[in-house]
Parts: C-alpha cells; structure tokens; sequence
C-alpha cells in the first residue's frame, strides 16, 4: 500500500496549511530558474522559509530541459556549477543534495553513452557531494547500480510497474489537486532522502576513505549502506541530530564492498575457465586428428615391408 507523504510541483503554490493536515512532510522544489512557460517554478527564500517554519521538508530538484542530460559530460558540469550557485543564493549549501531530471524514457545506449556521461560530469564537479537523479526504473537503476549517483526518485512514468528498490523517493501520481494546486504525488521509501535538513546519511563516496570515515573516539559518520545487504545495520536513531554509528559499520560496508568485487572477479574468473576448457578440448581433439594423419601413412608403409619380407622368406 502506498503513503502519500510528499509531493513536488513547479508552479503550483498549494496552501501549506492545508498540507500539513495532509500528512505531506516533504515537498520537492526546483533550484533550477524559472522560464516563460513556468514562472513559478524557481523556489524562492520566502517560499523555503514558509515551509520550514510548517515542518515540511524541502529536497531539491533540477531541470532546465526535459532532456538536459542528453547534453553528456559538458552538459553535467555546467548544471552542477549553475546548482552550486542556485542553492548559495537561499543561503543552503553549495554541497547540498540535488535530484538533476531525466525527464524522458531513456534507455539503451541514450542512458550509457548519453546520461551516464552527463552524471559523470555533475559527479566531477561536486567530488563530495551525494548525487542524486529523477527518472524512470532503468535510468535510476543504471545510475545507481554503476555508483554515478547515491539517491534515486524513480517516476511510475516509463517504469513498466517496476519500482527499484533502492530509490529513496517515489513519484507516484501526476496531476492530483491538494491544497488548491496541481502536484504530483509522492512516497518517501528512507529516512535519509536528501532533504535541505538533513544532517545525516549523506556521506558521500568520495568520504568513505579510513582518514575520514573514522573518528578519534572510534566512531564513524554514518556511510551509505545497501538496504538488500546482509551485512546492512539499521541507521541510528531518527532523534539524534548529527547520527553516528560505531566503527564495526563501517567495517561492515567495506566487508560487504568487497565481498561484492569478490564476488564479480569470482564470475569473471569462471568464465575464464570454461573458455580456457573450450580452447583445451579444441587443442586436444586437433592434436588427435594430426596425430591420426601422421601415423596412418606410417602405419600403411610398415605393412607394406612386413608383406615384401614376407615374400621373400616364402620364396
């Protein structure tokens, strides 16, 4: 059963009161500016400070074009500089989570040597910030299975009814009225999703190296984590407003990081020895057949002078 608990929108302006009695507790706002045909859509000061000031937490969102990723690496680092400075001007932080659109049914080779790309640039010119991306299941599931982002909103658009189990959002439904306003519904699937408020979970990658995942009193800021892991530990109490965790969870992410690589080289390694059988039975039946062909000449010579001496002696 889904929960509509969030909801996103560009130029609707719901009234938040009538929000909170909803039970939204989160809103996505766009950073990316306003156009002609959406003059709203750019969240402004005011606006984060009103729903701040209601409880309801904001996660930020990027789209200039419904396409924008097609644009590749170049295209990525000129959105992600052009984010910096759009979350800098509402005094948020320029290391602050951002959801960047793939606003179209991408897959095949569009994801790979287009959006893959794309992310790959927003990635370089934000090393320590946890990325996330907006789209459909085989966008987040690529992006996010290859580590080019941490945070995933999958749409039920161009899904086929398949939801990625590691998304932290869901986008469920376009189009519903609440609050006097068009929105699109949405299910927050994590307690860390990447909203403006929050201060734990969003360790980036680029963090996870001994020197600055450790601390001096043997705790560790809190890794991401994979939900479907074994090795995976619940995350700290939701009360404690900077969450640590001991260092055995970390430990516990490299183990199970590693296990993974283990567990790929171990199915790159068998594959290797069923090619290398393939080539040994190949090299031995050939070895076979030309040894056949050298000794049946041979063999038939033989005969030949045991049948001459035959003769001989008989005569």
């Amino acid at each position: 059963m889904t929960t509509v608990d969030a909801l996103d929108y560009s130029n609707a302006r719901p009234d938040l009161d009538a929000l909170v009695a909803a039970g939204i507790r989160a809103v996505g706002r766009y950073l990316s500016p306003s156009t002609r045909n959406n003059p709203g859509k750019h969240l402004t000061a005011s606006e984060l400070h009103d729903l701040r000031e209601r409880g309801i937490r904001v996660f930020l969102l990027w789209e200039t074009t419904a396409d924008a990723a097609r644009g590749g690496h170049d295209a990525g680092v000129r959105d992600a500089k052009a984010a910096q400075a759009a979350a800098a001007a509402l005094d948020l932080s320029t290391s602050a989570i951002v959801y960047y659109a793939v606003d179209w049914d991408a897959s095949g080779d569009d994801i790979r040597k287009r959006v893959a790309p794309y992310f790959g640039g927003i990635g370089e010119t934000s090393p320590h910030t946890r990325i996330g991306v907006y789209g459909g299941y085989d966008v987040v599931a690529y992006l996010m299975d290859h580590g080019y982002v941490e945070l995933g909103f999958q749409t039920y658009a161009w899904s086929g009814g398949r939801w990625y189990p590691g998304a932290q959002l869901r986008q469920i439904h376009n189009g519903a009225h609440i609050g006097g306003a068009e929105v699109d519904q949405d299910e927050i699937m994590a307690e860390h999703f990447g909203a403006t408020d929050d201060t734990g979970g969003n360790t980036s990658m680029a963090d996870l190296t001994p020197q600055a995942i450790f601390q001096t009193d043997g705790t560790v800021t809190n890794p991401p984590s994979r939900p479907d892991s074994p090795l995976h530990t619940p995350p700290p109490p939701a009360d404690k407003a900077n969450p640590y965790i001991t260092a055995d969870h970390a430990l516990c992410y490299i183990l199970e990081t590693v296990l993974q690589n283990n567990a790929a080289l171990r199915a790159q390694n068998a594959a290797l020895v069923q090619e290398l059988d393939t080539i040994k039975t190949a090299l031995a039946d050939g070895f076979a057949k030309v040894l056949a062909a050298v000794q049946e000449p041979a063999t038939a010579e033989a005969d030949a002078i045991v049948a001459a001496l035959g003769a001989k002696l008989s005569a």
